[in-house]
């Protein structure tokens, strides 16, 4: 990873509250519902998703209300730590690695 990066990890690891506040419900995104509504008629029924940069969990949380097995992944530790409460298929990851 670059300088820049970490920046970024360290700016949202700063502000994971406020932006798990922000993002964590999915009735304030109705344009993403639709996304992903429209998204899960190309899966199959009850299987699996891996929600890659999870942040606050929202998308996952929907996939989950729906019977989907899903693996939560983010590199930023405190997003991991609250999605760890959301369910037990947490990974804190580099994707790029």
């Amino acid at each position: 990873m670059n300088m820049r990066d970490y920046q970024t990890i360290n700016t949202y690891q700063e502000e994971s509250l406020e932006y798990i506040r922000q993002t964590q419900h999915l009735k304030s995104f109705p344009h993403i519902k639709v996304l992903l509504d429209e998204f899960c008629k190309h899966l199959p029924h009850f299987g699996s998703v891996l929600d890659i940069a999870c942040g606050s969990g929202r998308d996952s949380i929907y996939f989950l209300d729906r019977g989907y097995h899903c693996i939560s992944v983010d590199i930023t530790p405190a997003f991991v730590h609250h999605c760890a409460k959301i369910h037990q298929n947490v990974v804190q990851a580099d994707i790029h690695n």
